[in-house]
C-alpha cells in the first residue's frame, strides 16, 4: 500500500461524508434484505407444499403399479399351461412341471422370497423358498396347514378377480417367527378351475424392497420432507427403512399410534381418498392407495387400507431454501454491510482526492486487493511499485523482491515486450499474452494496460490487469478446429520455444489435461482456498519442468505438458505417473473436493512434428473423449480425427442441408398379417450430402437433437409428406395411415404439436391419415402430459403408436395408463426366430399388450416363418422387409398399384 500526507490532512472530511452516506445506505439495504427474505420464505413455503403433494402422488402411482403388476405375475402363473395341467391331472409329473416353473419364477423375480400354492383347505400343496442367493423346493413332507394364520381367513372371502394384501409383518414358519427376521407382505389371489376355487396363490414380497420404491421416487431427495407408510397396525417411514434393526423392531413390537397425527390421518383416510391439514408446526399430506379398476383390493379388516403420508416440519423451510441470498442472509448481511461500506469509502476517497494522482494510485491499488484478478502497477518510467497478493500467486514473485526494478527483470514472455514497447500515446492496451511464472510454467493470460496522466498531461502510472484469456477459436493449422482451441495466435509466441527447447529429441508427447468441473469446485470455496487449489496443482506437475519438459496453461482448468519420451520408457508408464501424481493431489478444506480429469495425448513424430500440430492433435483426443467417455486418457490417432471432423462436419452441414433440400423420405410398408392387406406406411428421413454421402440417422439425429434442429427437421420431413400424399390420398384404402417418428422434444411440446395439426390442415389431407409414433421414454417423462397430447390428437382424428416396445420401460401398469391406439413390438423380438429364439418372449409381449387392448404392430419380420409366428400369436399388423424395405414414394405407388 502506498501512504501520503494528504490522506492525513482530508482523513476527517473522509471520515464525516463516509458516516453520512453509510447509515442510510445500510439503512436502506438491510430493509430491503428484509421484505426480499420474508417473500422467499413464502414462496419457498408454497413450493414445498407442491412438492409434498407430488411426493406422495408420484410414489402412490407407482407403490399402486407395483402392486398391479404382482397380480399380473400371479394370474400369469396360475393360467400357464403347467399349472393348468396339474390342476387337470395332479400326478408326480405335473407336480414337478408345476413346480418347476415356480421356480423359474422366483429367479427371474428377485423381490419374491416365497411362492406357494395352497389348497382351499388351507394345506400347503406347492411351495418354493429363497434362502438367501438359492431358490429351495420344499419338501412334500415339510408343507404346513396355514388354517391358523390369520391371513387364511381373509383368502376364504376373496372373490374371483380379488387380490389380498396382508400387511407389513414378520414371516412365521411351524407356529415361529423366522430367524433372521424377514419382514414380508403377502399377496395371494385363488385359484379357479372349471369355476370351482381350488385354492391360493400367494407370494411373499420381500418388506425390504419397499424402501427401494420410496427412495427412488422420492423427488430431489428432499431434506425437509419426509415419507411415511402406513396401515391400521403398522407406521413404516422412510428413514426407518433405511435401518435394518428398526424395521424389525418396529414389527415386533409395533408403535402405538393413537393420540397422534398419524391417527387422525387413519380416521380422515376412512371416508376420504386423500387430505391434507396442519399440526404442531407439521403441514402433512396424505392418499389411500386404491385401486379403482380390477382388481379389487382386500385387506384383512373391511377398514384396513395402505396410506402414504408426507409431512414437513414449518420450522426447517431454512434448509430447503435455495436462495443463497436467503440461506446465507446473515452472512450476506454482513459481507454486503462491508463492501458497500468500502465502496463508499473509495468513492468518498476518490471525490475528496480526485486531484491526488498519488491518491488515484492508493484507491487503485486498495480495490486490486479484493478482485481476483492480477494488478501489476509502474511509475511512469515503467518502475513496479506496487502488486496484488493475486499477481503474486500467478507469477510467483513477491512486491518487495519486484518493487523499484523493471517489470523485464522478471517477467521474460510478452509482458515484457508490452510493458517496454507500448506506445505513450496509446490509453489502453489489451490482448492474450504468453508470460513465464517463477517456476517456469507457460501461463496463457488476458493483459490490459492502462495509462494513468496528470494534469499536466505526463503519464504518471501504468496499471497493468491480468485475468483469464479471451478464447479464440481460429484454427491453429487452418484446417480443423476444436471447440476448446484458446490459443490461437499466441503459438507465434509457443513453436520457437517448443522447436529450441526440443531440437536435439525425435519423440515428445504433448498431453492436453482438463480438471472436470473445475470452475465449479473454485466457485464453491473461498479465496484463499481457490490460491491454495491452484498452487497445490502447480506443484504436482513442477517435476516435469525440472525433468526438460514445460508446463502450458493456456486457461483455467486446462494444463498442456510438453515433456521427451525416454527410449526405454513408454508412453504407459508416462501416463501412469501423470495419474498418480493428479490423483494423489491432496487438499484440505471445509469441503470434500474431488480432482478428477481427461486427457488427450498426441506424440511426436506420429502425430505431428511442430508445435502447433502436437497441441491441435492433443486437443482432438481431448474432445474425442469427452464423447467416448472411455477412459481418462486417449491417444490421437486418424480414427479420432475421423470422429471427431465428421461429427464436426455433419453439425456443420446441417444448416445448408436445409437449404439445398438434402433430407428426403422413404416409406416402409405396414401390412396386415392375416390378409397381407396394406395398412400404412412408415415414414423415414433420410441425408445424403456432398461432403459426407450418405448419413445414417443414428449419427445425425442425436446431433440435432443437441441443438435443438430435430424440431426443425420434424416439421420438414411433414412437409415432404404432405407434399407426397397431397394428390392421392384419395386413392388410398380405409384405414390408411402414414406414420411419423417424433422425438421427445417434439410430442412433449404442446406448441410444435398444434403447429403441425395446423400444417396438416392447411394441405387439405384429412387427418386421419397420420399416425404419430412416440417413443417410451417419451411417455415416462410425463404420463399426464402425455395423454394430454394424445387426447387432443385423438380430436383431430390422428392416432398414436408406441414404438420400439420392449427395448424401454415395458409395464403392464403404464400401458394401462397411456391412451395410444398401437403398440410396434421392437424387432429385437422376433429377429432371432426360429434360429436361437423360440418366440416366447413376443409371446409373453403380445399376451401383455393384448389386456389393454392395442392394436399390435411387429416390426422386422422378414421370414414366412416369423410371419406365421404372429399371426398364431394374432398381432394385427407387421412390418419388416418380408412386406418392403424403406423404398421411395414413386415404387410405394407402384407395390401398391396407386397412379
Amino acid at each position: 500500500m502506498l501512504y501520503n500526507a494528504s490522506i492525513k490532512t482530508n482523513f476527517n472530511r473522509i471520515l464525516i461524508y463516509f458516516v453520512i452516506f453509510t447509515i442510510p445506505a445500510l439503512l436502506l439495504f438491510n430493509i430491503l434484505l428484509n421484505e426480499f427474505t420474508r417473500l422467499q420464505e413464502n414462496s419457498v413455503n408454497e413450493r414445498i407444499k407442491f412438492r409434498q403433494k407430488e411426493v406422495v402422488e408420484t410414489t402412490e402411482f407407482h407403490i399402486r403399479a407395483l402392486f398391479n403388476n404382482i397380480y399380473d405375475d400371479l394370474n400369469l402363473i396360475v393360467n400357464a399351461n403347467e399349472f393348468e395341467e396339474y390342476l387337470a391331472n395332479p400326478s408326480d409329473y405335473t407336480y414337478n412341471q408345476a413346480q418347476n416353473m415356480f421356480i423359474r419364477v422366483l429367479n427371474s423375480k428377485n423381490q419374491y422370497i416365497q411362492l406357494r400354492y395352497i389348497s382351499q383347505e388351507g394345506v400347503e400343496v406347492i411351495r418354493i423358498d429363497r434362502k438367501k442367493d438359492l431358490i429351495v423346493p420344499v419338501e412334500k413332507d415339510e408343507l404346513q396347514d396355514k388354517t391358523q394364520r390369520y391371513y387364511y381367513k381373509s383368502l376364504i372371502k376373496l372373490g374371483e378377480y380379488d387380490l389380498y394384501i396382508s400387511d407389513f409383518d414378520l414371516n412365521i414358519e411351524h407356529g415361529r417367527l423366522e430367524i433372521p427376521y424377514q419382514p414380508v407382505i403377502r399377496f395371494a389371489i385363488p385359484v379357479f378351475y372349471k369355476n370351482t376355487k381350488n385354492g391360493f396363490l400367494i407370494v411373499n414380497f420381500n418388506g425390504f424392497d419397499i424402501l427401494n420404491l420410496l427412495e427412488r421416487y422420492e423427488i430431489n431427495k428432499s431434506q425437509t420432507i419426509n415419507l411415511s407408510l402406513m396401515s391400521k397396525n403398522n407406521l413404516i417411514t422412510l428413514n426407518l427403512l433405511k435401518k435394518h434393526n428398526d424395521l424389525i423392531n418396529s414389527l415386533l413390537e409395533p408403535i402405538s399410534l393413537e393420540n397422534t397425527a398419524f391417527s387422525k390421518i387413519y380416521e380422515q383416510s376412512l371416508d376420504n381418498e386423500r387430505g391434507e391439514f396442519a399440526l404442531d408446526e407439521k403441514q402433512f399430506y396424505f392418499i389411500r392407495i386404491m385401486n379403482t379398476e380390477t382388481p379389487e383390493w382386500v385387506f384383512d379388516e373391511e377398514s384396513d387400507n395402505w396410506i402414504l403420508i408426507s409431512d414437513f416440519d414449518s420450522n426447517q423451510i431454512q434448509i430447503e431454501n435455495d436462495n443463497f441470498l436467503v440461506v446465507h442472509r446473515n452472512i450476506i448481511r454482513i459481507i454486503s454491510s462491508i463492501i458497500i461500506a468500502i465502496i463508499i469509502l473509495v468513492v468518498v476517497t476518490l471525490i475528496v482526492l480526485k486531484n491526488d494522482d498519488e491518491q488515484l494510485l492508493l484507491v487503485s491499488s486498495y480495490i486490486s486487493e479484493v478482485t481476483q484478478e492480477g494488478v501489476l502497477i509502474t511509475d511512469g518510467r515503467k518502475k513496479v511499485i506496487y502488486c496484488n497478493t493475486v499477481f503474486e500467486n500467478i507469477f510467483g514473485y513477491s512486491l518487495q523482491e519486484m518493487k523499484g526494478k523493471s517489470p523485464d527483470n522478471f517477467l521474460k514472455g510478452q509482458s515484457e515486450v508490452t510493458f517496454n514497447k507500448i506506445k505513450n500515446e496509446t490509453l489502453v492496451w489489451e490482448g492474450n499474452i504468453w508470460d513465464i511464472t517463477s517456476d517456469n510454467t507457460y501461463i496463457l493470460k488476458y493483459l490490459r494496460i492502462r495509462m494513468v496522466y496528470t494534469r499536466n498531461g505526463r503519464i504518471a502510472y501504468y496499471i497493468g490487469i491480468y485475468s483469464e484469456p479471451k478464447i479464440d477459436y481460429k484454427d491453429i493449422n487452418d484446417e480443423f478446429i476444436v471447440d476448446h482451441h484458446m490459443l490461437g495466435s499466441s503459438m507465434n509466441f509457443i513453436n520457437p520455444i517448443f522447436k529450441n527447447k526440443f531440437r536435439e529429441i525425435e519423440k515428445k508427447a504433448v498431453i492436453a489435461i482438463r480438471f472436470n468441473q473445475f470452475e465449479t469446485i473454485r466457485s464453491h470455496i473461498s479465496y484463499d482456498e481457490d490460491n491454495a487449489l491452484v498452487t497445490t496443482i502447480s506443484n504436482t506437475f513442477q517435476h516435469i519442468s525440472n525433468a526438460g519438459g514445460i508446463i502450458l496453461v493456456p486457461a483455467s482448468g486446462i494444463i498442456l505438458i510438453v515433456t521427451p519420451i525416454e527410449k526405454n520408457n513408454s508412453l504407459n508408464s508416462l501416463m501412469e505417473n501423470i495419474d498418480h501424481s493428479i490423483t494423489s493431489i491432496r487438499f484440505r478444506t471445509a469441503r470434500n473436493i474431488s480432482i478428477s480429469y481427461v486427457s488427450g495425448v498426441a506424440v511426436s513424430p506420429d502425430h505431428g512434428v511442430n508445435g502447433s500440430e502436437l497441441i491441435n492433435n492433443a486437443f482432438i483426443a481431448l474432445e474425442a473423449l469427452t464423447k467416448m467417455r472411455k477412459s481418462k486418457y486417449l491417444v490421437y490417432d486418424q480414427d479420432i480425427y475421423d470422429l471427431v471432423k465428421r461429427d464436426k462436419i455433419i453439425k456443420d452441414e446441417i444448416e445448408s442441408a436445409f437449404l439445398n433440400k438434402e433430407f428426403s423420405v422413404v416409406y416402409q410398408l405396414q401390412q396386415n398379417t392375416q390378409s397381407l392387406e396394406n395398412t400404412g406406411v412408415e415414414a423415414l428421413v433420410r441425408w445424403t450430402n456432398p461432403k459426407l454421402g450418405f448419413v445414417s440417422p443414428n449419427s445425425f439425429i442425436p446431433i440435432m437433437e443437441e441443438s435443438n434442429q430435430i424440431v426443425r427437421l420434424g416439421k420438414y420431413v411433414l412437409s415432404l409428406i404432405i407434399d407426397d400424399f397431397r394428390k392421392i390420398h384419395s386413392k388410398l384404402p380405409e384405414g390408411f395411415r402414414v406414420s411419423i417418428n417424433l422425438s421427445s422434444q417434439e410430442f412433449n411440446n404442446s406448441e410444435i404439436i398444434s403447429d403441425m395439426i395446423k400444417m396438416i390442415d392447411k394441405s387439405g389431407i384429412p387427418k386421419s391419415l397420420f399416425c404419430f409414433e412416440i417413443t417410451e421414454t417419451s411417455i415416462v417423462e410425463s404420463i399426464d402430459n402425455t395423454n394430454m397430447i394424445i387426447q387432443e390428437l385423438h380430436e383431430h382424428n390422428i392416432i398414436t403408436a408406441i414404438d420400439d416396445f420392449g427395448t424401454g420401460y415395458s409395464s403392464l401398469s403404464y400401458l394401462k395408463n397411456i391412451k395410444a391406439d398401437k403398440i410396434k413390438v421392437d424387432r429385437m423380438f422376433i429377429k432371432e426366430y426360429p434360429l436361437t429364439d423360440d418366440g416366447n418372449i413376443l409371446l409373453s409381449i403380445t399376451n401383455m399388450i393384448k389386456k389393454i387392448p392395442n392394436k399390435i404392430i411387429v416390426e422386422g419380420v422378414e421370414t414366412q416363418d416369423q410371419l406365421q409366428l404372429i399371426r398364431d400369436y394374432d398381432c394385427e399388423e407387421f412390418q419388416g422387409y418380408f412386406s418392403s424395405k424403406p423404398i421411395s414414394f414413386s415404387e410405394i405407388l407402384s407395390k401398391m398399384e396407386i397412379s
